[in-house]
């Protein structure tokens, strides 16, 4: 779905005040359909990605204006979450997989790793360091085990994982979802805008700031740091990572 504005068409450059975010002067036009859609992102020279119940889509247009969504995994799966790092475009499962396929030539989606003690791995970003952050959504499990993963990319293979840590660890009895503390209960949707990430869980929005890059130099090689502490590859400010609800 897109909207469509009564300010112009595309090119025309309408200021922020002047965008439709309301259907009272916008009209939603159906470009395709895409089963269960999930998530969308944009990759470099505008193409369009979108994961759904079954694969993950590249939207396409053609010269008579028609668009069409081509999958790109020969796998189906309930895909969630996506990101786009080192010219690939990472893409997770609801079953714990995940997938990567390079931007070049002929895009195709292939399985590289299975993400270990993870109910629903969802919301997908990259951080600043160059590991891929992940959310483990909690539902549908039987213990339930809310928190934000991190994997660590091998620097000559980037469809290679080299391990998975804990990043935040949430809590069966967290109450971020309704703002009244900040510990993760119901974490779902994740993105990071320079050295802040945002993310959802349940009705709030929470952020996790001054994600900072310290030399080896600031850490102490014999101290015991916690994964808020220690960012493996690469070294986050040693001041335990703080959440702030909004």
């Amino acid at each position: 779905m897109a909207a469509r504005s009564a300010h112009g068409g595309a090119g025309s450059g309408p200021s922020i005040d002047e965008l439709c975010v309301s259907s009272d002067c916008g009209e939603a036009v159906k470009l395709v359909a895409i089963p269960d859609a999930e998530n969308i992102l944009f990759g470099p020279g505008g193409r369009l990605f979108v994961s759904g119940g079954l694969n993950v889509y590249e939207i396409g247009k053609a010269a008579d204006g028609t668009f069409s969504a081509q999958p790109l995994s020969a796998q189906t799966c309930g895909f969630t979450g996506m990101a786009i790092h080192r010219n690939h475009l990472y893409a997770t499962c609801g079953d714990s997989r995940l997938f990567a396929g390079k931007l070049d030539g002929e895009l195709a989606l292939t399985e590289i790793y299975r993400f270990t003690g993870m109910c629903i791995p969802n919301g997908t970003a990259v951080g600043p360091d160059g590991r891929l952050y992940v959310v483990d959504e909690p539902l549908n499990c039987q213990q339930a085990d809310p928190k934000i993963v991190a994997l660590t990319l091998d620097q000559a293979d980037p469809t290679k994982v080299l391990s998975q840590e804990t990043w935040i660890q949430g809590s069966p009895t967290g109450l971020l979802w309704v703002g009244q503390d900040t510990t993760l209960r119901f974490p779902n949707g994740l993105v990071r805008d320079g050295n802040t990430f945002y993310a959802t869980d349940g009705g709030s929005v929470f952020s996790v700031p001054n994600f900072r890059i310290w030399p080896r130099s600031v850490l102490d090689p014999k101290q015991n740091y916690t994964t808020d502490h220690y960012q493996r590859g690469a070294y986050a400010d040693p001041h335990k990572t703080t959440i702030s609800s909004r």
